[in-house]
């Protein structure tokens, strides 16, 4: 079994002030995407980003439309994998995401999808699908769906809990994204051990 690897680079990045997937990290030179891309080269082939091309993957445009929009528009990646792949999909702003959480999700022995679960809810943009869910998702957009909530529905989902990942990650922020320019620094700078207090949704 292969696992491919889609790193998700789009969305309007208001919060932030600037385009996430364009902010310096790693020392000069290093992006969000492109760190984020490194780690998924590491463990999947072929990897491709949905976005404006800030990683160095090739890539595919994203409407704009949120991530169930952008992984239906890139059907053609889908129907070029093996019947049995799996797909890894990573949005870009996880400033703490670790190259050991990205093995452990590759290698996970689940059948279907393996969904990290963090603050009590799905985390579906660090998680592993099989291809034949990601090639459903045209169809499920057509049908009037929007959100990523409403395709997991349809899946066979392995809920990973933080006893599950968390010792993988070596690092409890992990999956935790960065919307503001406050919560980057505060993930930047705090230590692996504790994870941050919950934040409203």
């Amino acid at each position: 079994m292969s696992c491919a690897g889609v790193v998700l680079t789009g969305g309007a990045s208001r919060r932030m002030g600037r385009d996430k997937s364009a902010l310096p990290v790693d020392g000069p030179g290093g992006t969000l995407s492109q760190r984020t891309a490194r780690m998924l080269l590491a463990h999947t082939a072929p990897c491709v980003e949905l976005g404006p091309g800030t990683s160095g993957l090739p890539h595919h445009p994203d409407p704009g439309r949120g991530p169930l929009v952008a992984l239906a528009g890139a059907a053609s990646v889908w129907e070029t994998l093996p019947d049995d792949s799996d797909v890894l999909v990573v949005a870009t702003d996880l400033p703490r995401l670790t190259p050991s959480l990205v093995a452990w999700l590759v290698a996970h022995p689940a059948a279907g999808a393996v969904v990290p679960v963090d603050e009590g809810r799905r985390q579906p943009l660090c998680a592993r699908y099989p291809v034949a869910a990601l090639r459903a998702t045209p169809a499920v957009v057509a049908s009037g769906a929007t959100s990523l909530k409403e395709w997991l529905a349809g899946l066979d989902v392995h809920d990973a809990g933080p006893d599950e990942w968390v010792g993988a990650a070596g690092d409890a922020w992990a999956l935790r994204d960065a919307d503001t320019p406050e919560e980057l620094a505060a993930l930047s700078a705090a230590g692996p051990g504790a994870p941050p207090a919950a934040r409203a949704r």
